[in-house]
């Protein structure tokens, strides 16, 4: 009867099979196997496997969310590797219409990570809520998409919208775009974290 010494080295799942010849001496066996270093992979993964969505109201949500994504976003540099992420997990926890950012670029801001259908690509300052939040550098809460004065319509779903504007420096260097397919869906609760969020990466 043979036995099985297993030995992972080198990303090389090695089988070592002993077993006895008809003469009694005992010859060793490899079986080489090649297989993908997983633990990288699980590194750059955890967070988004791991992301933890609960039910409960929405300041328990955001209790919840929020240390999650500054997790995610702790000790990566890259700006647009960071919306994507804040979009991603935003989207998942509080399943909104559209959430994004756009990015000022020159005179006009435009469209940068999100999550949610097609959207405008630019959009010039002072138009929409977009540019309105821009304009008047604060966030701005709107019940009613239908009501607001020059509102672009990227989606007809879209029935209310929170834009919050991302500083740097004292400038804005672009917005936090959230939309919902429910009237009056946001508050001072959103307008709190959503404003929290958008301070850890506007620098």
């Amino acid at each position: 009867m043979g036995r099985y010494e297993d030995v992972f080295q080198n990303n090389l799942l090695i089988y070592q099979f002993h077993a006895k010849t008809q003469k009694g001496k005992e010859e060793k066996y490899l079986i080489i196997i090649l297989v993908a270093s997983l633990r990288e992979k699980k590194l750059d993964q955890t967070m988004a496997e791991d992301l933890s969505i609960i039910q409960g109201t929405k300041e328990e949500q955001y209790q919840t969310l929020l240390p999650q994504i500054k997790a995610l976003i702790e000790g990566e540099p890259d700006l647009i590797a960071n919306l994507a992420n804040i979009s991603a997990a935003l989207k998942e926890q509080f399943s909104w219409l559209w959430v994004g950012f756009y990015l000022v670029k020159k005179d006009e801001l435009v469209l940068g990570p999100f999550q949610g259908p097609v959207a405008c690509t630019r959009i010039n300052k002072g138009r929409g809520v977009c540019g309105a939040a821009w304009q008047q550098a604060q966030t701005l809460v709107v019940p009613d998409v239908e009501r607001f004065p020059g509102h672009i319509a990227c989606s007809s779903l879209s029935k209310s919208e929170i834009v919050i504007p991302l500083f740097s420096n004292n400038e804005i260097t672009g917005v936090l775009d959230v939309d919902s397919v429910l009237l009056n869906d946001f508050d001072e609760t959103d307008k709190k974290y959503l404003e929290e969020i958008v301070s850890w990466i506007a620098g």
